[in-house]
């Protein structure tokens, strides 16, 4: 079980190599899908570190008096009751460990395998059903290290408003240049992952994936207007 945390880390820390994608053309183990599903959990915790930072920062710049004083020079339609909800929004704490959470990042590794699967059977396409899933958590994981980033640099680049222009200038654009490449690198490692699980090219993988992220998305945000 040691040599599947070993590899399955590795996998994680390397995604772009040539060799990693290739291995879902296999069947894996339950102890390899255990270990992928805890690595992508505690992955997970990484969004809402940055996520954090972000809404203090916001809550930050909000709530400097000079903006609230230009916010009410222009005639918006957002009025004062709008922006305490937002307040109050902003004021709720940020649970590390919540069990809702991990648990919707469960259901929606399962999602996104089914619209996987069923794409594959569909195509009459060669697969391992524990395989897709794995696979599936690996390009999770990878994903929200990538968000992480991203919201951990929009919170920094409103954290570093009080610095000289030119050292922002230089922190924000080495910023943005890594959460480029990330992204390009993450849409890749998603295309080849899910391609080596259903049997197809990267270009296929990455359509069904983005297909199936699109839909995960979209019953989570009726889900929150229903609540």
């Amino acid at each position: 079980m040691m040599a599947g945390l070993v590899e399955f880390v590795y996998r994680l820390l390397n995604p772009i190599e040539e060799k990693n994608p290739r291995m879902y053309h296999y069947d894996v183990t339950y102890g390899q899908l255990t270990w992928m599903l805890v690595l992508t959990l505690i992955c997970y915790q990484f969004t809402i570190v940055g996520e954090s930072v972000y809404l203090d920062a916001i809550r930050a710049l909000i709530r400097n008096s000079s903006l609230l004083v230009k916010w009410q020079m222009f005639s918006l339609p957002v009025g004062q009751h709008e922006i305490q909800v937002f307040f109050e929004y902003l004021s709720k704490p940020r649970e590390f460990w919540n069990i809702g959470r991990f648990g919707w990042v469960i259901l929606k590794a399962v999602l996104v395998s089914g619209i996987v699967i069923g794409y594959a059977i569909l195509q009459k396409r060669k697969f391992y059903i524990r395989g897709v899933v794995t696979g599936v958590l690996h390009m999770m994981a990878f994903a929200q290290l990538v968000v992480a980033m991203i919201t951990l640099t929009a919170g920094i680049m409103l954290i570093l408003t009080t610095i000289p222009i030119l050292l922002q200038a230089i922190i924000g654009f080495c910023m943005i240049v890594l959460c480029i490449l990330s992204t390009v690198l993450l849409l890749q490692t998603m295309g080849r992952i899910a391609g080596a699980c259903i049997d197809g090219s990267a270009y296929e993988g990455l359509s069904i994936m983005l297909l199936a992220i699109l839909v995960a998305l979209l019953c989570e945000v009726l889900y929150t207007l229903t609540r």
